[in-house]
Protein backbone atom coordinates (compact mmCIF):
# COMPACT_ATOMS: atom_id res chain seq x y z
CA UNK A 1 0.00 0.00 0.00
CA UNK A 2 1.29 3.33 -0.49
CA UNK A 3 -0.35 6.77 0.75
CA UNK A 4 0.61 9.47 -1.64
CA UNK A 5 1.28 12.73 0.00
CA UNK A 6 -1.56 15.21 -1.00
CA UNK A 7 1.24 17.99 -2.20
CA UNK A 8 2.31 14.85 -4.34
CA UNK A 9 -1.58 14.59 -6.08
CA UNK A 10 -2.49 18.21 -5.81
CA UNK A 11 1.06 19.27 -8.08
CA UNK A 12 -0.81 16.96 -10.72
CA UNK A 13 -3.28 19.92 -11.32
CA UNK A 14 -0.25 21.71 -13.76
CA UNK A 15 -0.48 18.88 -16.08
CA UNK A 16 -2.52 19.60 -19.37
CA UNK A 17 -4.44 16.59 -20.74
CA UNK A 18 -7.67 15.35 -23.08
CA UNK A 19 -11.54 15.43 -21.90
CA UNK A 20 -13.48 12.60 -20.29
CA UNK A 21 -16.43 14.18 -22.21
CA UNK A 22 -16.13 17.43 -24.33
CA UNK A 23 -19.50 18.60 -24.90
CA UNK A 24 -19.24 22.01 -22.75
CA UNK A 25 -21.82 24.77 -21.86
CA UNK A 26 -21.41 28.28 -23.42
CA UNK A 27 -22.09 30.04 -20.10
CA UNK A 28 -20.90 29.34 -16.52
CA UNK A 29 -23.29 27.47 -14.31
CA UNK A 30 -25.06 28.85 -11.32
CA UNK A 31 -26.94 25.52 -10.86
CA UNK A 32 -26.74 21.68 -13.15
CA UNK A 33 -29.72 21.41 -15.14
CA UNK A 34 -30.41 18.68 -16.92
CA UNK A 35 -28.43 18.78 -19.97
CA UNK A 36 -25.66 19.69 -17.51
CA UNK A 37 -26.62 16.65 -15.13
CA UNK A 38 -26.57 14.57 -17.97
CA UNK A 39 -22.50 15.76 -18.92
CA UNK A 40 -21.74 15.45 -15.20
CA UNK A 41 -22.84 11.83 -15.35
CA UNK A 42 -21.23 10.78 -18.44
CA UNK A 43 -17.77 12.38 -17.35
CA UNK A 44 -17.92 10.89 -13.70
CA UNK A 45 -19.15 7.37 -15.91
CA UNK A 46 -15.92 7.69 -18.75
CA UNK A 47 -13.34 8.57 -15.50
CA UNK A 48 -14.45 5.34 -13.81
CA UNK A 49 -14.30 2.79 -16.82
CA UNK A 50 -11.18 4.79 -17.72
CA UNK A 51 -9.76 3.49 -14.41
CA UNK A 52 -11.56 0.58 -13.75
CA UNK A 53 -12.64 2.21 -10.68
CA UNK A 54 -15.63 -0.13 -8.65
CA UNK A 55 -17.55 3.02 -8.06
CA UNK A 56 -17.56 6.75 -7.14
CA UNK A 57 -19.74 9.26 -5.78
CA UNK A 58 -19.66 13.11 -6.50
CA UNK A 59 -21.38 16.26 -4.88
CA UNK A 60 -21.84 19.32 -6.61
CA UNK A 61 -22.72 22.87 -4.78
CA UNK A 62 -23.63 25.90 -5.98
CA UNK A 63 -24.38 29.18 -3.98
CA UNK A 64 -27.48 28.96 -2.41
CA UNK A 65 -28.76 26.02 -4.25
CA UNK A 66 -29.67 21.97 -3.31
CA UNK A 67 -26.91 20.23 -3.43
CA UNK A 68 -26.60 17.38 -6.49
CA UNK A 69 -25.18 13.95 -5.81
CA UNK A 70 -24.14 11.51 -8.44
CA UNK A 71 -23.21 8.27 -7.97
CA UNK A 72 -21.35 5.69 -10.90
CA UNK A 73 -20.62 2.10 -10.67
CA UNK A 74 -21.16 0.09 -7.75
CA UNK A 75 -20.08 -0.47 -4.13
CA UNK A 76 -18.90 -3.51 -4.54
CA UNK A 77 -16.78 -5.25 -7.07
CA UNK A 78 -19.29 -7.57 -8.49
CA UNK A 79 -21.37 -4.51 -9.53
CA UNK A 80 -24.26 -5.73 -7.68
CA UNK A 81 -24.52 -2.68 -5.17
CA UNK A 82 -25.11 0.42 -7.12
CA UNK A 83 -23.20 3.47 -5.46
CA UNK A 84 -26.38 6.01 -4.50
CA UNK A 85 -26.35 9.35 -2.10
CA UNK A 86 -26.29 7.48 1.25
CA UNK A 87 -22.53 5.51 0.48
CA UNK A 88 -19.70 6.16 2.99
CA UNK A 89 -16.73 6.66 1.99
CA UNK A 90 -13.17 6.70 4.15
CA UNK A 91 -12.48 10.35 3.16
CA UNK A 92 -8.78 10.35 4.62
CA UNK A 93 -6.52 12.85 4.92
CA UNK A 94 -9.58 15.19 4.27
CA UNK A 95 -10.40 14.94 7.84
CA UNK A 96 -7.43 16.79 8.82
CA UNK A 97 -9.18 20.35 8.03
CA UNK A 98 -12.20 19.12 10.74
CA UNK A 99 -9.81 18.11 13.27
CA UNK A 100 -7.42 21.37 12.64
CA UNK A 101 -11.15 23.57 13.09
CA UNK A 102 -11.50 21.47 16.63
CA UNK A 103 -7.79 22.63 17.68
CA UNK A 104 -8.41 26.24 16.61
CA UNK A 105 -11.74 25.69 18.53
CA UNK A 106 -9.55 25.11 21.27
CA UNK A 107 -7.10 27.95 20.77
CA UNK A 108 -10.24 30.22 20.99
CA UNK A 109 -11.12 28.94 24.17
CA UNK A 110 -7.55 29.73 25.60
CA UNK A 111 -6.83 25.82 26.67
CA UNK A 112 -4.46 25.63 23.75
CA UNK A 113 -1.78 28.38 22.42
CA UNK A 114 -0.30 28.68 18.79
CA UNK A 115 2.92 28.49 20.18
CA UNK A 116 2.48 25.98 23.29
CA UNK A 117 5.36 23.45 22.35
CA UNK A 118 5.48 19.35 22.11
CA UNK A 119 7.67 19.90 25.23
CA UNK A 120 5.17 22.09 27.02
CA UNK A 121 2.70 19.14 26.43
CA UNK A 122 4.76 15.90 26.19
CA UNK A 123 7.58 16.70 28.76
CA UNK A 124 10.63 14.90 27.68
CA UNK A 125 8.64 12.20 25.91
CA UNK A 126 10.14 13.37 22.31
CA UNK A 127 13.03 15.59 23.12
CA UNK A 128 13.73 15.76 19.27
CA UNK A 129 10.10 17.35 19.09
CA UNK A 130 10.03 19.52 22.09
CA UNK A 131 10.79 22.79 19.95
CA UNK A 132 7.85 22.13 17.52
CA UNK A 133 4.96 23.98 18.47
CA UNK A 134 1.10 23.70 18.15
CA UNK A 135 1.42 26.57 14.92
CA UNK A 136 3.75 24.23 13.21
CA UNK A 137 1.84 20.96 13.60
CA UNK A 138 -0.85 22.60 11.93
CA UNK A 139 1.00 24.02 8.93
CA UNK A 140 3.02 21.03 8.72
CA UNK A 141 6.51 23.16 9.38
CA UNK A 142 7.06 20.91 12.01
CA UNK A 143 10.47 18.53 11.66
CA UNK A 144 8.59 15.58 12.69
CA UNK A 145 9.35 12.64 10.49
CA UNK A 146 5.65 11.39 8.47
CA UNK A 147 4.90 7.36 10.32
CA UNK A 148 2.87 7.48 6.76
CA UNK A 149 6.49 7.51 5.04
CA UNK A 150 4.91 7.80 1.64
CA UNK A 151 7.38 5.51 -0.23
CA UNK A 152 9.92 4.68 2.66
CA UNK A 153 7.66 1.70 3.29
CA UNK A 154 8.47 1.34 7.04
CA UNK A 155 4.88 1.38 8.78
CA UNK A 156 2.82 0.03 6.17
CA UNK A 157 4.65 -3.17 6.34
CA UNK A 158 3.42 -3.15 9.74
CA UNK A 159 -0.04 -1.97 9.03
CA UNK A 160 -0.79 -4.77 6.62
CA UNK A 161 0.46 -7.57 8.75
CA UNK A 162 -1.74 -6.88 11.03
CA UNK A 163 -4.48 -4.40 9.26
CA UNK A 164 -7.01 -5.53 12.35
CA UNK A 165 -4.50 -3.62 15.02
CA UNK A 166 -6.40 -1.08 16.81
CA UNK A 167 -3.54 1.72 16.78
CA UNK A 168 -3.25 4.24 19.73
CA UNK A 169 -2.01 7.75 18.92
CA UNK A 170 0.91 7.05 21.30
CA UNK A 171 1.44 3.56 19.44
CA UNK A 172 1.73 5.99 16.23
CA UNK A 173 3.47 9.00 17.16
CA UNK A 174 6.43 5.95 19.24
CA UNK A 175 6.49 4.28 16.30
CA UNK A 176 7.17 7.21 14.39
CA UNK A 177 9.47 8.69 16.94
CA UNK A 178 12.08 5.44 16.80
CA UNK A 179 11.62 4.91 13.45
CA UNK A 180 12.33 9.04 12.51
CA UNK A 181 12.29 11.00 14.46
CA UNK A 182 12.83 13.83 12.26
CA UNK A 183 12.52 14.98 8.26
CA UNK A 184 15.25 14.19 6.23
CA UNK A 185 16.39 15.71 2.90
CA UNK A 186 19.01 13.05 2.51
CA UNK A 187 16.76 10.10 1.80
CA UNK A 188 16.03 9.56 -1.80
CA UNK A 189 13.36 7.18 -1.59
CA UNK A 190 11.54 10.02 0.12
CA UNK A 191 10.76 13.14 -1.32
CA UNK A 192 10.90 15.97 1.41
CA UNK A 193 13.50 18.34 -0.60
CA UNK A 194 11.98 21.52 1.37
CA UNK A 195 11.17 19.86 5.07
CA UNK A 196 12.14 22.04 8.32
CA UNK A 197 15.57 21.10 9.84
CA UNK A 198 14.44 23.35 13.09
CA UNK A 199 10.48 24.40 13.77
CA UNK A 200 8.89 26.59 11.39
CA UNK A 201 12.18 26.69 8.75
CA UNK A 202 10.58 24.45 5.96
CA UNK A 203 7.76 22.31 4.99
CA UNK A 204 7.02 18.73 4.75
CA UNK A 205 3.77 16.94 4.78
CA UNK A 206 3.32 14.74 7.95
CA UNK A 207 0.52 12.54 9.13
CA UNK A 208 2.17 12.61 12.50
CA UNK A 209 1.45 16.20 13.48
CA UNK A 210 -1.62 15.52 13.62
CA UNK A 211 -1.74 12.85 15.70
CA UNK A 212 0.35 14.84 18.19
CA UNK A 213 -2.51 17.78 17.81
CA UNK A 214 -4.97 14.99 18.61
CA UNK A 215 -3.38 13.66 21.93
CA UNK A 216 -2.63 17.68 22.85
CA UNK A 217 -6.33 18.05 22.92
CA UNK A 218 -7.10 14.91 24.95
CA UNK A 219 -4.98 16.35 27.15
CA UNK A 220 -6.19 19.98 27.15
CA UNK A 221 -10.04 18.64 27.60
CA UNK A 222 -9.91 15.41 29.19
CA UNK A 223 -12.38 14.13 26.70
CA UNK A 224 -11.65 11.47 23.88
CA UNK A 225 -11.43 13.35 20.44
CA UNK A 226 -14.11 10.45 18.97
CA UNK A 227 -16.34 12.39 21.31
CA UNK A 228 -15.23 15.88 20.51
CA UNK A 229 -15.55 15.43 16.66
CA UNK A 230 -18.97 14.14 17.34
CA UNK A 231 -19.98 17.28 19.45
CA UNK A 232 -18.35 20.05 18.33
CA UNK A 233 -18.49 19.41 14.34
CA UNK A 234 -20.59 16.53 13.21
CA UNK A 235 -23.60 16.93 15.32
CA UNK A 236 -24.16 20.15 15.27
CA UNK A 237 -23.33 20.93 11.58
CA UNK A 238 -26.05 18.40 11.06
CA UNK A 239 -22.94 16.10 9.40
CA UNK A 240 -25.89 13.14 10.09
CA UNK A 241 -24.04 10.06 7.64
CA UNK A 242 -20.52 11.07 8.89
CA UNK A 243 -18.89 8.78 11.90
CA UNK A 244 -15.76 9.36 13.26
CA UNK A 245 -15.15 6.32 15.02
CA UNK A 246 -11.29 4.98 14.07
CA UNK A 247 -11.60 1.74 16.58
CA UNK A 248 -14.29 0.25 14.64
CA UNK A 249 -14.40 -1.62 11.72
CA UNK A 250 -15.47 0.34 8.75
CA UNK A 251 -16.94 -2.62 7.40
CA UNK A 252 -19.55 -2.80 10.11
CA UNK A 253 -21.22 0.56 9.71
CA UNK A 254 -24.64 0.78 7.57
CA UNK A 255 -23.94 1.89 4.15
CA UNK A 256 -20.48 1.90 4.17
CA UNK A 257 -19.14 0.90 0.64
CA UNK A 258 -16.20 -1.66 -0.02
CA UNK A 259 -13.19 -0.45 0.15
CA UNK A 260 -10.70 -2.34 -2.96
CA UNK A 261 -6.92 -1.69 -3.14
CA UNK A 262 -5.43 -2.12 -6.59
CA UNK A 263 -1.55 -3.16 -7.17
CA UNK A 264 -0.66 -2.04 -10.88
CA UNK A 265 2.49 -4.14 -10.77
CA UNK A 266 0.74 -7.56 -10.21
CA UNK A 267 -2.70 -6.51 -11.61
CA UNK A 268 -4.28 -7.71 -8.51
CA UNK A 269 -7.03 -6.05 -6.58
CA UNK A 270 -7.82 -6.98 -2.34
CA UNK A 271 -10.48 -6.37 -0.48
CA UNK A 272 -9.56 -3.86 2.12
CA UNK A 273 -12.80 -2.82 3.90
CA UNK A 274 -11.61 -4.43 7.45
CA UNK A 275 -8.25 -2.60 7.63
CA UNK A 276 -8.81 0.09 10.54
CA UNK A 277 -8.69 3.19 10.17
CA UNK A 278 -6.77 3.55 13.86
CA UNK A 279 -3.86 4.26 11.72
CA UNK A 280 -5.05 6.97 10.69
CA UNK A 281 -7.08 8.79 14.06
CA UNK A 282 -6.98 12.27 13.58
CA UNK A 283 -5.05 12.64 10.45
CA UNK A 284 -7.44 10.82 8.43
CA UNK A 285 -10.06 8.65 10.11
CA UNK A 286 -13.59 10.20 9.47
CA UNK A 287 -16.41 8.02 7.20
CA UNK A 288 -18.50 10.19 5.19
CA UNK A 289 -20.44 11.16 1.68
CA UNK A 290 -19.36 13.47 -0.42
CA UNK A 291 -22.55 15.37 0.14
CA UNK A 292 -21.47 15.62 4.10
CA UNK A 293 -17.74 16.62 2.77
CA UNK A 294 -19.45 19.43 0.81
CA UNK A 295 -21.59 20.79 3.10
CA UNK A 296 -18.55 20.91 5.63
CA UNK A 297 -16.56 23.17 3.11
CA UNK A 298 -19.42 25.14 2.61
CA UNK A 299 -19.72 25.76 6.23
CA UNK A 300 -16.11 26.38 7.31
CA UNK A 301 -15.82 29.01 4.63
CA UNK A 302 -18.95 30.62 5.10
CA UNK A 303 -17.29 31.39 8.57
CA UNK A 304 -20.02 29.35 10.60
CA UNK A 305 -17.33 26.73 12.37
CA UNK A 306 -14.52 29.71 13.71
CA UNK A 307 -14.68 32.77 14.89
CA UNK A 308 -13.15 35.52 13.05
CA UNK A 309 -9.33 34.95 14.15
CA UNK A 310 -9.70 31.13 13.76
CA UNK A 311 -10.59 31.39 10.27
CA UNK A 312 -8.08 33.76 9.40
CA UNK A 313 -5.75 31.36 11.18
CA UNK A 314 -7.47 29.17 9.34
CA UNK A 315 -6.99 30.20 5.94
CA UNK A 316 -2.94 31.67 6.56
CA UNK A 317 -1.16 29.47 4.63
CA UNK A 318 2.50 28.71 4.25
CA UNK A 319 4.37 27.89 1.19
CA UNK A 320 5.22 24.17 0.34
CA UNK A 321 8.47 24.66 -1.68
CA UNK A 322 10.40 27.77 -2.16
CA UNK A 323 9.53 30.00 -4.88
CA UNK A 324 9.91 33.35 -6.53
CA UNK A 325 8.06 35.35 -4.04
CA UNK A 326 8.70 32.87 -0.90
CA UNK A 327 10.54 30.49 1.36
CA UNK A 328 8.97 26.89 2.14
CA UNK A 329 7.80 27.19 5.33
CA UNK A 330 7.35 31.18 5.62
CA UNK A 331 3.65 32.80 5.55
CA UNK A 332 2.41 33.08 1.77
CA UNK A 333 2.12 36.84 0.38
CA UNK A 334 -1.18 37.40 -0.13
CA UNK A 335 -1.20 36.78 -3.79
CA UNK A 336 1.64 34.34 -4.31
CA UNK A 337 1.22 31.41 -7.25
CA UNK A 338 3.48 28.95 -4.92
CA UNK A 339 1.16 26.19 -3.57
CA UNK A 340 -0.03 26.94 -0.30
CA UNK A 341 -0.77 25.17 3.10
CA UNK A 342 -2.65 25.51 6.61
CA UNK A 343 -5.06 23.65 8.48
CA UNK A 344 -5.85 20.65 6.36
CA UNK A 345 -6.63 23.12 3.34
CA UNK A 346 -4.66 23.38 0.68
CA UNK A 347 -4.55 27.03 -1.51
CA UNK A 348 -3.47 27.50 -5.05
CA UNK A 349 -4.38 29.43 -8.30
CA UNK A 350 -7.49 28.47 -10.68
CA UNK A 351 -7.81 25.44 -12.09
CA UNK A 352 -7.20 27.39 -15.52
CA UNK A 353 -3.91 27.73 -17.53
CA UNK A 354 -2.42 30.91 -16.59
CA UNK A 355 -5.34 31.49 -13.33
CA UNK A 356 -5.06 34.89 -12.19
CA UNK A 357 -3.61 34.84 -8.48
CA UNK A 358 -6.78 36.35 -7.06
CA UNK A 359 -8.77 33.20 -8.23
CA UNK A 360 -7.85 30.48 -5.76
CA UNK A 361 -9.02 26.91 -5.73
CA UNK A 362 -9.09 25.23 -1.97
CA UNK A 363 -8.64 21.80 -1.65
CA UNK A 364 -7.27 18.56 -0.21
CA UNK A 365 -7.13 15.36 -1.09
CA UNK A 366 -7.43 11.96 1.04
CA UNK A 367 -6.68 8.53 0.59
CA UNK A 368 -7.26 5.52 3.01
CA UNK A 369 -6.33 1.83 1.93
CA UNK A 370 -8.96 1.38 -0.59
CA UNK A 371 -11.08 5.09 -1.00
CA UNK A 372 -9.51 8.42 -2.38
CA UNK A 373 -11.17 11.18 -2.23
CA UNK A 374 -11.25 15.42 -2.92
CA UNK A 375 -12.59 18.27 -1.99
CA UNK A 376 -12.44 21.47 -4.10
CA UNK A 377 -13.52 25.06 -3.35
CA UNK A 378 -13.60 27.35 -6.09
CA UNK A 379 -13.63 30.81 -4.97
CA UNK A 380 -14.74 32.86 -7.77
CA UNK A 381 -17.42 30.64 -8.79
CA UNK A 382 -18.23 29.98 -5.63
CA UNK A 383 -18.45 26.46 -6.31
CA UNK A 384 -17.71 23.20 -4.42
CA UNK A 385 -16.89 19.38 -5.33
CA UNK A 386 -16.38 16.64 -3.46
CA UNK A 387 -15.63 13.57 -5.16
CA UNK A 388 -15.02 9.65 -3.48
CA UNK A 389 -13.95 6.39 -5.47
CA UNK A 390 -13.36 2.66 -3.68
CA UNK A 391 -10.33 2.00 -5.01
CA UNK A 392 -7.08 3.32 -4.08
CA UNK A 393 -4.05 2.60 -7.34
CA UNK A 394 -5.94 3.43 -10.26
CA UNK A 395 -8.02 7.05 -11.14
CA UNK A 396 -6.77 10.51 -10.28
CA UNK A 397 -9.39 12.64 -8.57
CA UNK A 398 -7.65 15.65 -9.02
CA UNK A 399 -7.48 15.41 -12.70
CA UNK A 400 -11.60 14.73 -12.36
CA UNK A 401 -12.08 17.64 -10.29
CA UNK A 402 -10.32 19.85 -12.94
CA UNK A 403 -12.40 18.42 -15.70
CA UNK A 404 -15.70 19.10 -14.15
CA UNK A 405 -14.72 22.46 -12.67
CA UNK A 406 -13.56 23.46 -16.18
CA UNK A 407 -16.79 21.66 -17.70
CA UNK A 408 -19.05 23.80 -15.73
CA UNK A 409 -16.94 26.99 -15.91
CA UNK A 410 -15.89 27.03 -19.51
CA UNK A 411 -14.45 30.40 -19.46
CA UNK A 412 -11.92 29.37 -17.34
CA UNK A 413 -10.78 27.05 -19.76
CA UNK A 414 -7.82 27.81 -22.54
CA UNK A 415 -9.89 25.77 -25.02
CA UNK A 416 -7.54 22.31 -24.60
CA UNK A 417 -8.98 20.38 -22.41
CA UNK A 418 -7.62 18.22 -20.07
CA UNK A 419 -5.62 14.98 -20.64
CA UNK A 420 -5.93 11.57 -18.56
CA UNK A 421 -2.83 10.67 -16.99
Amino acid sequence: MKIYSPIVVLASLVLSVSAFAQNQSPNPNTTCDNACIKRIQIIIDDYRKTYNVPGLQLTLSFANQPMQVFGSGSKTIDGNNPIDANSLFEIGSTTKSFSAAIVLQFVKEGKIHLDDTVGKWFGDEYPAWKDNTVDDLLNMTSTAFDYFDNDGGIFEKAYWQDPTHIWTTKELNDFCYQKGPNCTRDNPKIHTPFCAQRPGQGWSYSNTNYILLERIVEKASGESFTKLMRQRILEPLQLTSAVYDPERNPATIRDFTNAYHYDPKTNQTEDVSNFSLSAARAAGAIIATTEDLAKWVRTLFSGKVLAPAGFERMTRVVCTQTGEDCQAGRTAPALSKVFGYSCGLMRFPGFEVNAPTSNFIWAHTGGSAGHGSIFAYDVRNNFVLAAMQNQIGSGNLVLLAKEIDLSLFPENSDGKGIVVK
